[in-house]
């Protein structure tokens, strides 16, 4: 998580992605990442369209199971600039991440409630945190944790100290959702565009099972009473239980 304790460029290309929903999302990228990522659309027309596509559907899917555990409490690991707990009614909603993205996310909110005369729901709060080794926000009654595209910034043994950490901050039957690029690149295009994202972002990508299976067994072993495995296109989420 070293080199990645500050907004990265692929945060802003997820603002983009994210944008074709929602138009806030573009106050948090700068101009000259809108300048690359035309470069790079220009490039990798067909590539980036499928992985726009791919990471809508993923978000889409993750927000499905979230709601549908009926939680009380949310809590966004490594959120980055996501707005989904933004307009939150019926939930508590936690946005976590290191100091400096919290500080430069609540930048933007201010700009984003100031020019369009909104304010943010009291449900929703920005949380500075290490989600390797802090405690998290204790709550009462149900809660789920996700994390969406952080699992692939985090070598093994980051990524043990993750889940560690997660599972000493759930209660009984609390759920943790999150999601794991598959290991097999789609095409030359795709691993070529990937080498790109990884030299300007100065990080690298990760994979931590080589199946389902043993998936499966892992995180039976570490304590968790159930474990979901779900295959979409470009990722596989896993819900676990504990």
């Amino acid at each position: 998580m070293k080199g990645n304790q500050k907004i990265g460029i692929t945060a802003e290309f997820v603002a983009i992605i994210k944008s074709k929903e929602n138009s806030d999302y573009l106050l948090f990228v700068s101009t000259k990442t809108k300048r690359l990522f035309i470069v790079f659309n220009f490039i990798f027309r067909g590539v980036l369209s499928n992985i726009f596509q791919s990471r809508l559907e993923l978000s889409s899917c993750m927000k499905r199971l979230i709601y549908s555990e009926k939680p009380r409490n949310i809590f966004n690991l490594g959120a980055g600039f996501s707005l989904d707990g933004f307009n939150s009614k019926n939930v508590n909603y936690y946005d976590l991440d290191f100091p400096k993205v919290i500080n430069l996310k609540k930048f933007f909110l201010e700009k984003i409630c100031s020019s369009k005369g909104r304010i943010s729901s009291r449900r929703y709060h920005l949380i500075e945190s290490d989600l390797l080794k802090d405690y998290f926000v204790k709550k009462k009654g149900k809660s789920v944790f996700f994390a969406e595209g952080v699992a692939s910034y985090l070598n093994q043994e980051e990524f043990h100290k993750f889940i560690q950490n997660i599972f000493r901050n759930m209660k009984s039957k609390d759920v943790f959702i999150y999601n794991e690029r598959r290991s097999k690149e789609r095409s030359l295009s795709y691993g070529i565009l990937r080498g790109f994202m990884s030299l300007l972002s100065r990080s690298k990508s990760y994979t931590h099972f080589t199946s389902e299976e043993n998936a499966k067994n892992y995180f039976l072993d570490f304590g968790f009473s159930q474990v979901v495995f779900l295959e979409k296109r470009g990722f596989n989420i896993l819900k676990l239980v504990k």
